[in-house]
Order: C-alpha cells, then sequence, then structure tokens
C-alpha cells in the first residue's frame, strides 16, 4: 500500500469516529429528556395563551385587543418568554361597573352646571391618555388629556352641561386611547318651571282719516309655568306721526283693564323706542300685567300704512323669546 492511501485511510477512520460520538451524544440528550418527562409524569405545554395585539404597544382609542391562542411546545418547567405568558389580568382597560358620574340629574334652565365624571382604571401604565366623550353636544369637554401614573385608580373629569338640552334622558359614552372598553351612562335633564313671556299689542282704531285720536293697549303675557322675577323691559316703537300720553294711574283704557301704577315710562332716553318697566311679579300659566295710553295720530297731507311695534327684552330665566314680539298696523289718510 502507498503512503499517500494510507494517510487517507486513517483520516476516513477519524471522521467516522467523531461523527459516532456526536450521534451518541445527541441520543443521550434526547434519551435523558424523554426519561425525565416520563419519570415527572409532566408533558410538553401547549397552547399559551397571548393577546393581540401587544397591549403594551397597542394606542388607538378603543383598542381591539383579543386573547388568541398559540400552538407551542415548551417542555415542563421551562421559562417562557414575556411575549407567551398569559397577559389577560395586565391588560389596560376601563372599568365601567366602578366608573360614576357625580351628579346625574341637570336642568333645562339655560345656565351651566357641573358635575365629575370619575373614570376607573384598570392596570393603568405612566404616560399621557386622552379621554374621549360623546352623545350630546350640550356636555363638553368632547375630549380630555390628562398625564397618568403607574396603577392609578381612578381620572376625574369636569364636566359641564350648558342648560339648554330638551328634557329627556341621554346617554354619555367615554372611552381612552390604549385602553380597552367603551362605556356609557345615563344623565336626565329635567325641565324646570320658568317664564314666558308674550305682548299682544291692540290699537283702536287702527285707521286714521286725518288727525285721530287712538288708544294703545299692552297685554304683557306670561305663558310659562314659572313666575317672573326681577325687571321686565317693553319697548314701544315711536312713529313722528303719534303722540303718547301717558297717565301712570290709569286702570282701564277703552275698557280694558291695565295696570298702569305698576309700571313706568321712559320717553325720553331712546330716540326709537318707548321703554315701559315693572318690577312686579307675573306668575305663570297664562296670567298678565297690562298698561296703555292714548294715542294722537296725525297724517298730515299724507297716506299710507305704518306699525308700531312692541318687543319684550328677555326676562329672567326665560328661554323661549321667539313669541317676545308683536305689531299692530295703522291705514292712514290725509285730512
Amino acid at each position: 500500500m502507498k503512503m499517500k492511501e494510507i494517510k487517507r485511510t486513517n483520516r476516513d477512520r477519524r471522521k467516522l469516529l467523531n461523527n459516532s460520538f456526536f450521534v451518541k451524544a445527541m441520543y443521550s440528550v434526547i434519551l435523558f429528556i424523554g426519561i425525565i418527562n416520563k419519570v415527572s409524569g409532566q408533558t410538553p405545554v401547549n397552547n399559551i395563551s397571548t393577546m393581540n395585539p401587544d397591549p403594551n404597544t397597542c394606542m388607538m382609542p378603543d383598542c381591539p385587543i383579543t386573547e388568541v391562542t398559540q400552538n407551542i411546545q415548551y417542555p415542563a418547567g421551562a421559562s417562557y418568554p414575556t411575549y407567551l405568558i398569559d397577559t389577560v389580568d395586565t391588560i389596560r382597560s376601563i372599568n365601567c361597573s366602578n366608573s360614576y358620574i357625580s351628579n346625574s340629574t341637570f336642568l333645562n334652565n339655560g345656565q351651566s352646571q357641573n358635575a365629575t365624571l370619575s373614570v376607573a382604571l384598570n392596570n393603568a401604565v405612566a404616560g399621557i391618555v386622552t379621554f374621549y366623550i360623546s352623545g350630546s353636544t350640550d356636555f363638553s369637554p368632547a375630549n380630555y388629556g390628562t398625564y397618568v401614573n403607574n396603577g392609578q385608580s381612578y381620572v376625574n373629569i369636569p364636566v359641564t352641561f350648558d342648560g339648554t338640552a330638551t328634557p329627556g334622558n341621554y346617554t354619555l359614552r367615554y372611552y381612552a386611547s390604549g385602553y380597552r372598553d367603551t362605556c356609557s351612562l345615563i344623565v336626565t335633564i329635567d325641565s324646570v318651571d320658568t317664564p314666558d313671556m308674550s305682548p299682544s299689542l291692540t290699537i283702536l282704531p287702527s285707521i286714521a282719516n286725518g288727525t285721530t285720536n287712538m288708544t294703545l293697549t299692552c297685554k304683557v303675557w306670561n305663558v310659562g309655568s314659572g313666575a317672573t322675577s326681577g325687571q321686565i323691559k317693553v319697548f314701544v316703537s315711536k312713529d313722528d306721526k303719534v303722540t303718547l300720553s301717558w297717565n301712570g294711574a290709569a286702570t282701564s283704557i277703552d275698557g280694558t283693564t291695565v295696570h298702569n301704577s305698576q309700571w313706568s315710562l321712559d320717553a325720553t332716553s331712546n330716540s326709537s323706542y318707548y321703554i315701559f318697566t315693572t318690577n312686579s311679579v307675573i306668575n305663570g300659566g297664562e296670567t298678565n300685567l297690562n298698561f296703555g295710553a292714548n294715542l294722537t295720530f296725525t297724517p298730515g297731507n299724507h297716506s299710507g300704512y305704518t306699525a308700531i311695534t312692541v318687543v319684550i327684552l328677555q326676562a329672567t330665566g326665560e328661554t323661549n323669546v321667539s313669541n317676545n314680539v308683536d305689531a299692530e298696523g295703522i291705514s292712514y289718510f290725509a285730512g
């Protein structure tokens, strides 16, 4: 045998020997693991519960975090990677059942009213969180940002009702960025007894042929359910063809009951209107407080048509002002 062939044969034997040791070692490890599992009576762990997506990186409002199952083989007693550990108990969420509002009943009285929405949190993580509130534009704010500490239990959000919503029940919904669950609660808007002023103006006669004596009476009605409080002002338009005569003691004008003693007249401070003022209470439920005056209409050499307008300024607590105006027309002819 030649020397080169002898060297090659020895090298092949060494490779075969090394491979035999590697195979035996691997077989021993596999056999050892099998014996340990068999002796301990444990089986490889399957179906590790995880959350998808990771709640620690999901920052969208009302994040749709869902539980999934991964089919992963890990020997019993092994340490699992963090992302494979069941995270059901560490999800950031709003605890709807423990959240509440300090006042759930508000009044439709035209005045702002405040309350506190206390939102309960589960597993809060330090950082800026934005809360979103919806359900009625009469409540503010629509969103509220604040810093939340690790493990913080509640966030108190100041809520304001503008006092103008139609009476009834409203559902307020709220949720937070990066926190699971959208919650809701019911708030009630109650009506209140408020005044509702409405004038009724009468001018007699309504036709003037030359210089004509007329009467003006104004019934100031409160058609609301609540009594007035504070001062009431009524504006009656001026006309350069009309002269007004006021008797503050009059109780009847042209057969209509008036209460002139409870009214005062400012005929000079405004160039466009006579201003009648009272501090008397006008009860609700279709009650009225009237005033009246005598007029002299002088058309001169003109003929035509004019209107006298009466306007009641918004009374304290009054919410409906659509019926606070009335007018009477006068047709006139040269004398």
